[in-house]
């Protein structure tokens, strides 16, 4: 339907060209004869003037040749437009002829869909009454395929709960296992966080105590030397082991906040190593399930009859 349509279209552009050509040759055509007339008129009207005794009869005879003129070239300018309104007029009849054309296509596309539905329908009844001479014995026989399809399904049933429920059961622990794996990582990243807050705490109390240290050295330079200085030695030594100690411990959190990621790093680990194995594990299985569940059984019939789900009791006379 889509290239008989843009044959059409293109039939129709043709036509529409062809027309255009037509008329713009039917234009030149009059447009040389206007100019052959008013040339022969000017020729004829220079041979009277050759002949014309006077001025006054010269110019009585260029001013009937420019009147020809202006006369001549008004009739040329109405056929032109006259020309082009017919134009315009058929290239709208062309637009609207073209889409009858198309609304006609899309009519019979939905006519040839309903037909071919129909056709389908016809073909369900016509077998369903070349059933019907022997009714009994092929109503006792749908109902054997549908009883067989139907124990079938449920032993198909029984046995994929069978398979399925050790699989359930193990994906269960392996979740829950899962869900523990991933508190710890929560706590241990909880307590990374502690520790990294109790570092930048006490390195900005080192450079407090730093800076402290510094400014008590500027204080001891600057006092005089000749007064007993044991007393401040002993204190700046307190104060400089003090800051020995606060540097052992910051080192000492640092060292347990690198171990604390080493073990979250060797948890995540194992974790995608365990997801992993289950899927190696599950996958045969399931794909077995799978296979066993829809491989059909030999001389099976009517397996459009079959229920969706286990246990589900099948439609009767849904293959009529």
């Amino acid at each position: 339907d889509g290239g008989d349509g843009g044959g059409a279209g293109g039939a129709g552009a043709g036509d529409g060209t062809r027309f255009a050509k037509a008329t713009r040759f039917g234009q030149e055509t009059t447009a040389a004869a206007a100019a052959s007339a008013l040339d022969d008129d000017e020729r004829a009207a220079d041979a009277e003037a050759s002949t014309a005794a006077s001025a006054a009869e010269r110019a009585a005879l260029k001013e009937k040749r420019a009147k020809d003129r202006e006369a001549t070239l008004r009739a040329l300018q109405e056929q032109l437009a006259d020309a082009s309104r017919r134009l315009e007029a058929q290239a709208g009849e062309r637009e609207l002829l073209a889409q009858q054309l198309r609304q006609l296509e899309a009519d019979f596309a939905e006519e040839a869909s309903a037909a071919e539905t129909l056709e389908r329908t016809y073909l369900v009844k016509r077998e369903t009454l070349k059933m019907l001479p022997n009714a009994p014995e092929n109503v006792k026989k749908l109902q054997a395929i549908i009883e067989a399809s139907s124990q079938r399904l449920l032993g198909l049933g029984a046995e994929w709960e069978g398979f399925r429920k050790p699989l359930v059961e193990e994906i269960r622990s392996l979740r829950e296992r899962r869900g523990r794996r991933r508190a710890r990582c929560r706590e241990m990243l909880d307590e990374m966080k502690r520790f990294r807050e109790e570092m930048q705490r006490m390195a900005a109390e080192l450079r407090d105590k730093e800076e402290r240290a510094k400014m008590l050295t500027e204080e001891y330079d600057a006092m005089p030397k000749n007064i007993n200085r044991t007393l401040y030695t002993y204190r700046i030594m307190d104060i400089i082991q003090s800051i020995a100690k606060q540097k052992q411990e910051v080192q000492r959190i640092v060292g347990d906040i690198r171990s604390v990621q080493r073990a979250i790093n060797t948890v995540a680990e194992r974790l995608t190593r365990a997801e992993v194995t289950l899927v190696l594990i599950l996958a045969p299985t399931l794909i077995l399930t799978l296979t066993l569940t829809l491989t059909p059984t030999p001389g099976a019939r009517g397996r459009e009859d079959l229920p969706e789900r286990p246990g589900e009791q099948p439609r009767r006379g849904a293959g009529v």
